[in-house]
Order: C-alpha cells, then sequence, then structure tokens
C-alpha cells in the first residue's frame, strides 16, 4: 500500500501539499486564505487543474492550464459516483469544495474530523464534539444538502464559520448562534 504524507495548513485547516512516503512533493494545493476556504486548483505531475463546482460543492469538472475541461464527475446525493469521465489524480470530488478527501483504497471520505462512507450513507467515526442527540454518536447519518466542511457539525443548515465580533480566530457555529448581517 503506497504512503501519502500531506502538509497541512491548521490556520485554514486545508490540504497544502501531498508527498509520497520519501517525502517528494506528488502533489501542491492551492486554496483560498481562510478558514475551510475553497480548493481552487491542484499542480500534479507538472500539469495544473483547475477545480470547477456545482452548487453543492461537488466536484464536476477540471480543466487544464489552457482551460480545456479533462474530468467530469456526477454523483448522487449521499457521494456515490454515478459517472466520471477523465484520468486526472485527484482526490477532491464529491463536497470537494469543502476539503471532503477520498481515499481510493478505502473508498471512504476524510471529513477533517470524522470518516465519511458513501456507499452506506453514514459517517464511520463517532461524533467527535459529541453533540448528537442520543448516545449512539455514530448514529447520525448523512443529510443531503447538508454542510460540514470541518465533520465536527451534523446539522442542516447553514453555518457560520467566524466570529460574529470579527476578532479572529474563527469558530464554528452552528445556524441559530450565527449573527446577521
Amino acid at each position: 500500500m503506497p504512503v501519502i504524507n500531506y502538509l497541512w495548513d491548521p490556520e485554514t485547516a486545508a490540504y497544502l501539499m501531498e508527498m509520497d512516503g520519501n517525502d517528494q512533493t506528488t502533489a501542491v494545493y492551492t486554496n483560498e486564505p481562510v478558514l475551510y476556504g475553497s480548493l481552487v486548483s491542484q499542480r500534479r505531475g507538472g500539469e495544473t487543474s483547475c477545480y470547477h463546482y456545482d452548487g453543492l460543492g461537488n466536484t464536476c469538472e477540471l480543466t487544464n492550464a489552457s482551460e480545456v475541461v479533462t474530468d467530469t464527475n456526477l454523483y448522487d446525493a449521499w457521494g456515490v459516483n454515478i459517472n466520471s469521465t477523465g484520468t486526472t489524480e485527484s482526490p477532491f470530488k464529491w463536497r470537494g469544495l469543502h476539503g471532503y478527501y477520498f481515499d481510493t483504497i478505502t473508498n471512504r471520505f476524510y471529513v477533517r474530523a470524522r470518516v465519511y462512507q458513501p456507499i452506506v450513507g453514514r459517517w464511520m467515526t463517532p461524533d467527535p464534539l459529541q453533540f448528537y442527540d442520543g448516545s449512539n454518536l455514530f448514529a447520525a447519518y448523512f443529510i443531503p444538502g447538508s454542510l460540514d466542511p470541518s465533520g465536527l457539525v451534523g446539522k442542516k443548515g447553514p453555518i457560520c464559520l467566524f466570529n460574529c465580533d470579527n476578532s479572529g480566530g474563527g469558530s464554528v457555529r452552528t445556524d441559530d448562534q450565527c449573527c446577521s448581517d
């Protein structure tokens, strides 16, 4: 099994670089410079690929430096790949905009703090914050249409990713705690 190491930015909770078992760089990622910033592009094997997303944040297309579509993807609501074209290697597919990282060996998504299995539509690891109602911390099935870039908040609807007083630091808050403009 190949070894893959990652360089991680703790300030933005983003993957910056992917390296092999000999610490040789295999991919460099460009993200928006904010907490849970959107993935913009990757550079792998001398080729740059730009990510294009649908309304849910799924990677629907990759384009090369000449703006030619090289890959397309289509997913069901739970993250199962329905159809793909192209051969560009990229771990950011379903919900790729939000940093959901697909492991082709386990066929699971790593969502920063949790692991998600699309074929069964459920989290495979317990809620680390233990906020889900009830004693079974694995019980929360993924809700189509929900957003959780941190892997910590299993709530449908908008989440606020920054402090309302703009004091910095960034915190994940559920929609009922967000400030209004």
